[in-house]
């Protein structure tokens, strides 16, 4: 099927349709090209197709300034897998992502975004990729000062080990000869 309007704006049809093959003219896909575009394969506008290309764009395949699809490229991208500025999937990569898994990739910085399914324990919060490819966790703090306070034995004669030590712990600490702390 092919329709073209003939209203025209900035030099292109105001509605183009392309839809399936077109044996007359021995083309396999419909290319649409328009203000509005749909077919197999759309740029325009408004753009609706398999791959579609646009300010906005809808498709298996989408690029633009606002794709929506399958796998969509541009600045806010919304897709199965998204990537962009602003990316929004279920794989998201972008300087801002929000999604199933998404990567947020800002100034040669990785940042891995967990949800709370992920992570088993209230000690993490998330996870970097540095630039370098060393992996950092970010840890809860306020988590692992509250969860300290909670275990930690009546104050007495023994030092205690752990990841949080008082200032007069690691004196003492020091104070004793390290065969005697084993």
């Amino acid at each position: 099927m092919r329709y073209q309007s003939r209203l025209r704006m900035f030099g292109l049809p105001l509605l183009s349709v392309a839809l399936g093959p077109d044996l007359a003219s021995q083309q396999a896909r419909g290319v649409a090209r328009g203000v509005i575009a749909i077919g197999d394969i759309a740029v325009g506008g408004f753009a609706i197709g398999g791959m579609a290309v646009g300010i906005i764009s809808f498709g298996g395949m989408s690029f633009g300034v606002l794709p929506i699809g399958g796998i969509a490229l541009g600045i806010v991208a919304l897709g199965g897998v998204a990537m962009g500025g602003v990316a929004l999937g279920g794989l998201a990569i972008g300087v801002k992502a929000l999604g199933g898994l998404a990567r947020s990739c800002l100034f040669g910085v990785k940042r891995i975004a967990l949800d709370d399914q992920t992570v088993a324990t209230d000690l993490i919060s998330g996870a970097s990729i540095l630039g370098d490819g060393r992996v950092v966790l970010i840890v809860n703090l306020p988590a692992i000062v509250d969860r300290h306070s909670k275990f930690r034995p009546e104050q007495g004669d023994s030092i205690i080990s752990g990841i949080l030590l008082s200032h007069a712990d690691r004196k003492n600490l020091r104070a004793v000869p390290a065969e005697a702390r084993s």
